[in-house]
């Protein structure tokens, strides 16, 4: 699955502020912008979206490796799914089929999301 705007879905816990790119000021004004999501461009964008993502599986029963922070597993009836994020793809594994179109489904309901479909070959390093 990929996410469409993905950054543009987390939100900043701190200020983050911006000064107007050239081109765009008028009257010579030194106006800044107050940022309350993240947008593409900015340092914090990625953990903000990171942040978000993190939440909502966690909140929904995921739990978290240990080793690596982006790889999540659950445990439903008996079947193992584990989720793998990679900035704003995902790899979701499980025994049951239907337990992978039910993740897919929360997943499209709550960020904008295109599925790709079957994995051909993956990589871990």
């Amino acid at each position: 699955m990929d996410a469409k705007s993905t950054f543009l879905h987390g939100k900043f816990h701190d200020e983050i502020f911006m000064e107007q790119p050239l081109g765009f000021i008028q009257n010579y004004s030194i106006l800044v912008f107050s940022h309350k999501k993240s947008i593409y461009g900015l340092k914090q964008a990625p953990y903000a979206w990171y942040s978000k993502m993190d939440s909502f599986l966690l909140d929904t029963f995921f739990f978290k490796c240990h080793f690596d922070d982006n790889f999540y597993a659950k445990i439903v009836d008996e079947h193992l799914i584990i989720l793998v994020l990679y900035v704003n793809d995902r790899v979701l594994a499980s025994s049951d089929p239907n337990l992978i179109a039910h993740v897919n489904y929360s997943l499209k309901k709550k960020f904008d999301m295109t599925y790709l479909g079957y994995l051909d070959s993956f990589c871990w390093q």
